[in-house]
């Protein structure tokens, strides 16, 4: 999962762009490949040099959470009340069940199945998902009063999170996090159908091209 999250001062807005992980895109000093692999060929410093060269920007932070922190995260929290957009019918440990449309209450195991699962709907739809659950944290966050609280809840998952973000980034981003907080502007955005067309890879797998055009409207 890649998600880039951009916040911008004058506006006091936030905005996140999931990309889908078949995208098939040229990788710095790699030639072509997926997206998702990058990471494994050259971490941080590499994804964000494919980024610049593909999409015109370079990110400055990353922040790297796996599953079984995900779920650690979720669990101290009491789980998460997600805003469900779409129902999603599909199998979870052998039984078949539907998540409806609405806000759902959901635990650790439930939000990763949430935003892991794909095997009714596409790699769009998952993305879309896993930014619900993203807003469902925020919003959880924002009712134990963690702007305020920052400096404790930094030290609280510090061990659950890798990242290059210390805890003097933060600090300094309440200000714009709060002000993002009053006015709720935060506007997801998705690298979706009308942004990409099927191809098949050199290596013979289906593969997503990026429409440059397209993606950067």
């Amino acid at each position: 999962t890649i998600i880039l999250l951009t916040l911008n001062k004058d506006l006091a807005s936030a905005t996140l762009l999931s990309f889908p992980r078949d995208l098939y895109i040229t990788i710095p000093g790699w030639g072509m490949g997926r997206i998702n692999t990058v990471w494994g060929h050259g971490g941080f410093k590499l994804l964000a040099e494919t980024f610049q060269y593909n999409f015109g920007v370079r990110p400055d932070y990353y922040a790297l959470v796996n599953f079984s922190s995900f779920k650690q995260i979720v669990d101290s929290l009491g789980g998460l009340d997600v805003v469900v957009a779409e129902p999603l019918s599909d199998y979870r440990s052998g039984y078949w069940i539907t998540i409806p449309a609405g806000q759902v209450h959901m635990d650790a195991d439930m939000a990763l199945w949430y935003v892991r699962s794909r095997m009714t709907t596409s790699d769009f739809e998952r993305n879309q998902r896993q930014q619900e659950v993203l807003q469902a944290l925020y919003e959880k966050l924002l009712s134990l009063n963690a702007l305020k609280r920052a400096p404790e809840f930094y030290q609280i998952y510090k061990d659950n999170v890798t990242t290059d973000v210390s805890l003097v980034n933060v600090l300094a981003w309440l200000p714009l996090a709060a002000r993002i907080a009053e006015s709720r502007n935060i506007k997801p955005f998705y690298i979706g159908r009308k942004q990409v067309y099927d191809w098949i890879s050199p290596e013979g797998g289906m593969a997503l091209r990026p429409d440059p055009d397209a993606v950067m409207r």
